[in-house]
């Protein structure tokens, strides 16, 4: 803390002895691309109120070392005379400046009797023997210089850059003018050894802390103890820059939050015409089997834009998926999307080059954003299309979870080859705990594409043993384009395909455990948590009989359609090998949930579906996990078994769920409780009984007199 009040108070001490005139200062620097990063820095200065020049190569010519500096002595001539003026030469792409000009004087002022200051780091190069060459320098201080940054008298720099009209590599020029003791004394050079003005951040994150004072974030070098002003990202250091954008120059307020999503927007609603909005084209890739992907397509369906100004292009590498994706095709159509294409499984096209073949598409048609859409990727709130377009960033993604996990669809961070790393502030974002819009270094699953970006830049998918997304991210940003995470609002999540076993006769049914959400709003009764609230009173059909919602429609249909399939019925027969000893005294014609391998996933859905239900109609009785050995479908049908004998059952409680609809599927049936003298004839498809086990109901399975009757017992805590 002490250290803290201490950097406050110079801050304001260096700022209280300004004798420079900050309108003598000028920030120049050449540039050819008008990149993100270049957006960035350009940003920075007018934060901070900057003077500055930015002087445009043709083209058609290269940025090499010759060329910025003839650009250079182009421009600066007129300042070559010019005894006041202040120059701070600088690159153009991966500088942010974090301090206003008046601090950057009086730091300026401190290194006199110096007229040209060098950025300075911890490595030599480009020749590593002229390390020795140099002077020595204090503990923790910075020996070497680095030519991407240097300020001073503008008749002394247009001098010093004129001393030689042939400069090929600036770095190995201003070296060797450097070591030149003669001409360092000359126009009294020195190096920024303590990064009081220039933060060079490669390989040096690590001496770095962000204080706050005033609600802004600065950067403060804990080995020197300076206060840096100009804060550069070469080698290592540009992801370093990437990662303090979201933090420095005014982009996060530490009491309000991020400040750049609310800036450069893009607010399309103002366009009342929907006919006249931004042509998207929306790119659905499927390139392995997938869970719940009807979901995913009648999400897509609800996106709120408007229809005629969407084409839809899909890649399809799964034959398992095809007839659900040609039936969406179908409706895609029907629904008057500007255009539907359709790559199949036979037309032989890797997902490389499908996702390539979706840059040309939105390029040759000059499409306005190409928005791409993985398979895994749940878009649940309809609005995120126009929320994305009006960040009005290169590319943005919206953030989306494995629900219940921090898997996502961005990196935090990369390793220097490339590879996932997480960074400090990935469970902040995953958690919500910073809201906002975030730079990253990877994306992938769902994002929005720009289309001007698209017009002058092609981003690339393709490279032997490199996947897809990685390539593509490593383009863009290796090109000094962002990626942006958003996550300003809940947009979806992520769908877990790995042990999606499509081999399966209802495959989504045994999917519980990796997707439990989407399992859960497929599976379970659109009533069942209406049971739970307090003010509901669950039915009782027969006294301590209850009755309730429980799972859905598509669950009895897909759960009898497995048993049907594995048809492996017991027979009602005494003798059963299944159970130990290899007697059932009261046999029913069943399929045990053991057989099809589903008895975990349904002492899962007795657990976390159940058991709130019996906590609430049986108060007092608790049992975690409810243990359950019988869990078993059973089929009634007149000539095999049409009823069952009136007993008690091996529980504590015993839930029985309705598999199928009296009165059309078959006829009769029903349960009767003896002692109660009270029967249940009328049951109710996705519903079940839940009734105590043993002793008090003793109950009978009434005769089934036409059709099939399922239904799905369970034995709890016997």
């Amino acid at each position: 803390m002490l250290q803290l009040l201490i950097l406050i108070v110079s801050i304001n001490l260096i700022c209280s002895t300004q004798t420079i005139n900050k309108d003598d200062l000028l920030v120049v620097a050449v540039a050819n691309n008008h990149t993100d990063n270049y957006h960035r820095f350009i940003r920075s200065l007018n934060i901070y109120g900057y003077k500055h020049e930015i002087y445009d190569l043709d083209k058609k010519q290269t940025n090499d070392g010759f060329q910025r500096m003839k650009i250079l002595r182009e421009n600066l001539i007129r300042y070559k005379n010019d005894k006041n003026k202040i120059l701070l030469v600088t690159d153009a792409y991966n500088v942010i400046f974090n301090q206003g000009p008046e601090f950057l004087l009086n730091k300026f002022q401190t290194l006199k009797p110096a007229r040209i200051v060098f950025s300075a780091e911890d490595t030599c190069w480009p020749d590593e023997k002229l390390q020795y060459d140099y002077p020595l320098v204090g503990e923790h201080e910075k020996r070497f210089l680095n030519s991407n940054g240097f300020m001073g008298y503008a008749s002394d720099i247009y001098d010093m850059i004129s001393s030689d009209e042939k400069i090929k590599d600036e770095q190995s020029f201003f070296t060797k003018l450097f070591l030149d003791e003669t001409i360092r004394k000359k126009w009294s050079i020195v190096l920024d050894k303590r990064a009081e003005i220039f933060m060079n951040l490669n390989d040096a994150m690590d001496e770095i802390e962000l204080p706050v004072q005033n609600d802004e974030i600065y950067i403060h070098n804990t080995w020197t103890d300076a206060i840096p002003t100009v804060i550069q990202g070469f080698g290592s250091g540009k992801k370093s820059l990437n990662y303090l954008s979201n933090y420095i120059a005014r982009t996060w307020s530490p009491t309000t939050g991020c400040l750049q999503n609310k800036e450069n927007q893009y607010d399309l609603t103002e366009n009342k015409e929907l006919l006249q909005w931004p042509i998207v084209y929306l790119s659905i890739f499927i390139e392995y089997p997938t869970p719940f992907l009807r979901e995913y397509f009648e999400k897509i369906m609800k996106i709120t834009y408007p229809k005629q100004r969407m084409g839809i292009l899909i890649h399809n590498q799964v034959e398992y998926h095809k007839n659900i994706t040609e039936h969406y095709l179908k409706k895609f159509k029907e629904e008057e999307y500007k255009f539907v294409k359709y790559l199949n499984v036979d037309d032989d096209m890797s997902e490389g080059e499908a996702r390539q073949q979706a840059i040309r598409e939105c390029q040759e048609d000059k499409c306005d954003y190409l928005f791409v859409l993985d398979s895994i990727a749940h878009i649940d709130h309809p609005d995120t299309l126009i929320e994305l377009i009006v960040r009005n960033r290169t590319v943005v993604a919206p953030m989306l979870l494995r629900p219940g996990q921090t898997w996502s669809n961005f990196w935090g961070d990369i390793s220097d080859d490339g590879f996932y790393q997480r960074s400090p502030d990935y469970m902040d974002f995953v958690n919500y705990k910073k809201m906002g819009l975030f730079n990253v270094p990877h994306v992938a699953h769902v994002y929005l594409i720009n289309g001007k970006f698209l017009q002058r830049f092609t981003p690339s998918y393709i490279e032997s043993k490199v996947d897809p997304d990685v390539k593509f991210c490593q383009s863009i940003r290796d090109a000094g384009y962002f990626m942006y995470i958003d996550n300003d609002m809940n947009y979806g999540h992520l769908i877990d395909p790995e042990n999606f076993n499509i081999s399966l006769t209802q495959p989504e049914l045994y999917e519980i455990f990796n997707n439990v959400k989407d399992w859960k709003a497929r599976y379970l009764h659109p009533a069942y948590h209406k049971s739970l609230e307090a003010d509901t009173v669950i039915e009782q059909p027969c006294p301590d009989v209850y009755w309730f919602p429980f799972l859905s429609e598509e669950f009895t249909e897909s759960l009898i359609n497995l048993m049907e399939t594995f048809n492996q019925w017991s027979g009602a027969t005494h003798s059963d090998a299944r159970l130990n000893g290899g007697y059932e005294n009261v046999p029913t014609d069943d399929i045990h949930m053991t057989q099809v391998d589903f008895q975990e996933h349904w002492l899962f859905i007795l657990r976390d579906i159940v058991q709130p239900i019996q906590q609430k109609v049986f108060t007092g009785y608790y049992s975690d996990p409810p243990k359950a050995v019988l869990n078993f479908v059973v089929r009634y049908m007149p000539d095999r078994q049409r009823s069952l004998r009136a007993h008690h059952d091996a529980s504590t409680y015993t839930v029985n769920l309705a598999l199928n609809d009296p009165g059309k599927d078959f006829e009769g049936g029903g349960c009767r409780f003896v002692r109660q003298n009270c029967s249940v004839l009328s049951t109710r498809r996705g519903w079940a009984l839940m009734q105590p086990g043993r002793l008090t109901h003793l109950h009978e399975g009434l005769p089934v007199t036409k059709g099939k009757r399922y239904i799905m017992v369970s034995f709890i805590d016997p």
